[in-house]
């Protein structure tokens, strides 16, 4: 008598060379948090930053990590994480960094017991990586495989199977046995058993019934971005559970392969990610893309606020909000250091122009002296004019920077 057991476990290789030549083109940098996966592989690396903000990475041939990000690497509930191996350039660096749990020499991971879902990996120092190989055991499938021997097998009927570590063995075929699952095999024959090959058939097609994403209707103006993301793709067991992002209108609103929306021009457009099994489903998200704020519609919207940018000794704004009558309310700002300054500082429409005035009467070595400075917006074709009085002591000259609405820099060039 003879038993046979093993367990089904894949290997997936995370190459940072094709993760580079799948980004966009001239984009050479991830938004992190970044989630990275292999076509339809169930092992995921999530790269974040530490202390949790967001932020970018710049990569090229590596991937550089540093003591300020995170690597975890994760499998969903029921498979497992059996070994990680880092690749690094230079070989040298393979000892900066430490591991949640088990345990890692030599650029090689391995658990401990029990099997372990996740890992996270934290860098002490410089590490560059090129390849990240992760060996796991993938979830299991409620619909299960079937275990049989093949026809032509000799005393194919004095092999029984099981599946886990304990219950009674069978006669084959066995079924109902989870991917991952281990599987024994006994032989009770005569005949000298030298090897056993096991061959592993897909299951059962498992179709995508729905996706969720983080928001269903959502509005960004033009020339403005967001990310969207997939909450949930359903069933859990799905074949194949990625998704493809796409626009119903890229003359409105495009995206990206990671959900991230650019506005292009004012309209409503459907941003969604639909599944690539083949089935049809998708996850929707409405997005109204709104015009870019203007100037001229300050003029006569109220609540819309006007942020005029110039550089005197560092930098200096003020910020007015709109009465929607053509007048404007100061809110904030700063103006340029020196005496017991008086200043005077306004938003107003003049000749159908929007006109910044800041004026001011200080005491310098206890004499007054008066400056001005304004700038003059033609919003028919968006140029400025600026002009500054010239300081009697301190040839007061600021320099307009740029003009905000909304908090959208709008874009305005000296006028000829």
């Amino acid at each position: 008598m003879m038993a046979v057991t093993g367990a089904w476990a894949d290997e997936v290789t995370f190459s940072v060379g094709e993760l580079k030549n799948s980004l966009p083109s001239g984009n050479t940098s991830l938004e992190i948090p970044y989630e990275w996966t292999v076509e339809s592989q169930q092992p995921k690396v999530t790269i974040a930053m530490k202390d949790g903000t967001t932020g970018t990475l710049n990569i090229s041939t590596v991937l550089p990590l540093n003591a300020n990000y995170t690597m975890t690497v994760s499998v969903p509930t029921g498979g497992s994480i059996d070994g990680v191996t880092f690749i690094t350039n230079p070989t040298s660096q393979a000892g900066n960094i430490s591991a949640s749990t088990g345990t890692y020499s030599n650029r090689t991971w391995t658990p401990g017991e029990g099997g372990v879902t996740s890992v996270t990996f934290t860098p002490t120092g410089t590490f560059r990586l090129t390849d990240i190989v992760v060996v796991y055991t993938p979830a299991p499938a409620p619909a299960g495989y079937s275990v049989s021997m093949p026809q032509d097998t000799p005393d194919a009927e004095k092999w029984t199977a099981r599946a886990g570590t304990d219950g009674t063995y069978q006669q084959l075929p066995l079924e109902g046995v989870a991917q991952g699952a281990q599987v024994s095999l006994k032989y009770e024959g005569a005949l000298k058993v030298k090897s056993v090959r096991a061959k592993k058939a897909a299951p059962a097609n498992v179709p995508v019934e729905s996706i969720t994403l983080n928001k269903t209707a959502t509005e960004i103006t033009v020339g403005q971005t967001e990310t969207l993301s997939v909450t949930e793709v359903l069933p859990a067991n799905a074949t194949d559970p990625t998704y493809t992002w796409k626009s119903s209108d890229e003359t409105k609103a495009t995206v990206d392969k990671d959900g991230k929306v650019t506005a292009v021009a004012a309209g409503t457009v459907n941003i969604y990610a639909e599944a690539n099994d083949g089935s049809g489903v998708k996850g929707t998200c409405a997005v109204t893309v709104k015009a870019a704020p203007t100037l001229a519609a300050t003029m006569t919207t109220a609540g819309m606020t006007v942020k005029v940018n110039f550089n005197y000794s560092g930098g200096n704004y003020c910020l007015f909000t709109s009465n929607g009558d053509g007048t404007y309310t100061f809110d904030s700002g700063y103006g340029w250091a020196g005496g017991d300054e008086d200043w005077a500082k306004a938003l107003v429409v003049e000749n159908g122009k929007l006109v910044f005035k800041q004026n001011s009467q200080s005491t310098i070595d206890d004499d007054w002296y008066w400056s001005g400075y304004s700038v003059t917006f033609d919003t028919s074709n968006n140029t400025y004019t600026q002009w500054a009085a010239e300081n009697i002591q301190e040839n007061f000259s600021p320099s307009f920077t740029s003009v905000e609405v909304n908090g959208t820099t709008i874009a305005v060039t000296a006028a000829q």
